[in-house]
C-alpha cells in the first residue's frame, strides 16, 4: 500500500488562524526546529494572572460596557465573597445586571447581598 499524498495548503492561504499555548515561549519548547521557528515567527504573548486592582478595573470596564452603574464597594465585595476567577466574576455581574432590572433597583451592596442569598437558596 502506498502512502496517500495530500496537498498541504498554508494556513495563511486559507484565511485560517492558529493558536498554540505552552509553558514557555516557542524558542524554549522541546519541538522540532522547523516547528519551533514557525511558531516563533508569529505573535507571542505572555499571559499572567491579574492583580486585585486589575481585576477590579476589568470588572468595572465590563460593567460600564453593559451600562451598569455599581454602588460603592460592590466590586470589593464580589472579589472578597466569591471565587476570584474572572469567568465567575463576570457571570455574577451579568446576573446582577439582570436581577437589578427585574427588581428595578440599582446595583448596591444590599441588592448584591439579596441576590447572592437567593442564589444560595436556589431560588434563581
Amino acid at each position: 500500500m502506498r502512502p496517500v499524498r495530500t496537498r498541504q495548503t498554508p494556513l495563511r492561504g486559507r484565511d485560517g488562524a492558529l493558536l498554540a499555548a505552552g509553558a514557555s515561549p516557542p524558542g524554549g519548547l522541546d519541538l522540532r526546529e522547523d516547528l519551533r521557528t514557525r511558531l516563533g515567527a508569529g505573535l507571542v504573548f505572555q499571559l499572567h494572572a491579574l492583580s486585585d486592582a486589575e481585576k477590579s478595573a476589568a470588572l468595572a470596564a465590563h460593567a460600564a460596557a453593559r451600562g451598569l452603574r455599581l454602588g460603592e464597594g460592590v466590586l470589593a465585595y464580589l472579589l472578597t465573597h466569591l471565587p476570584r476567577d474572572m469567568a465567575t466574576q463576570s457571570a455574577v455581574l451579568d446576573a446582577l445586571d439582570r436581577y437589578s432590572l427585574e427588581q428595578k433597583r440599582p446595583v448596591t451592596l444590599p441588592l448584591v447581598r439579596e441576590a447572592l442569598a437567593e442564589l444560595e437558596r436556589g431560588e434563581r
